[in-house]
């Protein structure tokens, strides 16, 4: 019987810990769309994601003439990514991260990580829509 509950702990405490986890999600050639007659620059593009950046509390550099690079930092987790762009479309990609259970072998993280990705780009859209 003790043996019995001592299984079904490990396979509760395994179901536990893997719904923290998923795939890592990067946002890849997010268009950048044009209302009206007013066309996208590159330096709206920029501006937009460094505004939507700093609202959601990432700190934002420029790393390149079209990289940004975004650091999270939230309690004892911190999350760091690259934001390519041009005036067409942008990326979101994953290039660092501390206390977020990042494996590299299955490319899998904290699942709080990608709703922060989530979040960045949602604002990130809605800046640009506003520049418009």
């Amino acid at each position: 019987m003790k043996f019995r509950n001592f299984i079904i702990m490990l396979f509760a405490a395994f179901a536990l810990i893997s719904c923290g986890v998923q795939p890592i999600k990067s946002m890849s050639n997010r268009q950048v769309t044009s209302l009206g007659d007013k066309n996208v620059t590159k330096e709206m593009v920029k501006k937009a994601i460094m505004r939507a950046a700093i609202h959601k509390g990432w700190t934002i550099k420029e790393t390149s003439d079209n990289t940004l690079r975004g650091t999270l930092n939230l309690r004892k987790h911190t999350a760091i990514i690259d934001i390519t762009y041009s005036e067409k479309a942008y990326s979101i990609k994953y290039v660092d991260s501390a206390n977020l259970n990042y494996d590299s072998k299955t490319h899998t993280i904290h699942r709080q990580y990608n709703n922060w990705v989530i979040y960045l780009d949602r604002s990130i859209q809605v800046y640009i829509g506003e520049m418009q």
